[in-house]
């Protein structure tokens, strides 16, 4: 059966309060096409992409949300099914070429939508990427720990969830070496975390703010997403020693948020998710970046439409 993508959209709202220009910032906003298998860059300022060299891998598809950046290395991780084969595997893109450097196979099966109950995580200051997924023969749920320079792969963790669920948040906590990411149960989605020295899973809870994209944050040491409070968007926080989720601010001038995307500029404190405004009805998207400390919103370009709109985001802070 031909797997295929779904844009997961979601409601969504955010507050605008007042434009600044992000001339200063220093690092690279990177994304992968949603058109074909390809490293991209993203600029905040005018949402404007562009191919990272020459490499293109028409027969690898894509999920929607599962990336996350080896800064040390220069590897752009995510999960791929291989059109080919019908195998899924841990792909690596060099941020200097665009070329996959890095080509793991992996255990999990994958549904009619690419990357549903799929999640991956670098491990910073090593080559080790945490990956989570649904295997093809027990249909259990295992959380891999793959050393990408010789491809081998390590059970941390197995169990079983009621639901996959498509374009999932995750992110990995390094301080209590926790990778947290979300199962889906008969009540709903919950936040799900799996202590990786320990092997042991330490959280699962409702997810009471509908936090639906996380990044880490190392000042405040917690997670920081795009979620949904008294029936509208807003900045919340998520402690990783309680699971406990906290309500930063509203942000009310957005209605509808991309595929749960979204990437962090730590150092800038700037969050950046693609959002569709409220009005007018079927207005573009726009690339919004949002202050983690204040909820303001500092920028918005306009990007285009939910077809047209990168399957991923993830921020490389350095030069």
């Amino acid at each position: 059966q031909k797997r295929r993508r779904m844009r997961s959209v979601l409601l969504s709202v955010v507050v605008v309060l007042g434009l600044v220009s992000l001339s200063y910032c220093v690092g690279t906003l990177y994304g992968l096409d949603n058109k074909i298998a390809r490293l991209i860059k993203v600029n905040p300022e005018n949402a404007h992409e562009s191919p990272v060299g020459r490499h293109e891998y028409p027969k690898e598809l894509l999920p929607q949300g599962v990336s996350s950046i080896d800064i040390q290395r220069k590897i752009y991780y995510s999960i791929a099914f291989n059109e080919t084969d019908s195998a899924t595997y841990l792909l690596g893109f060099s941020l200097k070429s665009g070329a996959v450097v890095s080509h793991v196979k992996l255990p999990y099966a994958t549904s009619a939508f690419v990357g549903s109950g799929q999640f991956v995580a670098v491990i910073p200051g090593t080559s080790q990427v945490l990956t989570v997924g649904r295997d093809r023969v027990r249909n259990r749920y295992h959380l891999l720990e793959v050393n990408t320079t010789n491809g081998h792969t390590q059970v941390i963790g197995s169990f079983s969830v009621f639901a996959d669920v498509l374009a999932g948040a995750a992110a990995y906590d390094p301080v209590h070496d926790v990778f947290w990411f979300q199962i889906g149960t008969r009540a709903g989605i919950n936040n799900y975390a799996y202590n990786i020295k320990s092997r042991k899973q330490v959280y699962n809870g409702t997810d009471v703010d509908s936090i639906e994209t996380m990044n880490y944050d190392e000042k405040t040491r917690k997670i920081v997403g795009i979620g949904i409070k008294s029936g509208g968007r807003a900045l919340v926080s998520l402690d990783p020693t309680n699971g406990h989720t906290t309500v930063i601010a509203k942000i009310p001038s957005f209605w509808i948020i991309n595929a749960q995307i979204s990437a962090l500029d730590e150092e800038h404190r700037i969050l950046y998710s693609y959002l569709q405004p409220r009005e007018p009805e079927h207005a573009p998207f726009q690339l919004v970046g949002v202050n983690i400390d204040n909820g303001h919103v500092v920028s918005s370009p306009a990007a285009g439409h939910a077809n047209s709109l990168p399957d991923s985001l993830a921020f490389d802070p350095t030069l």
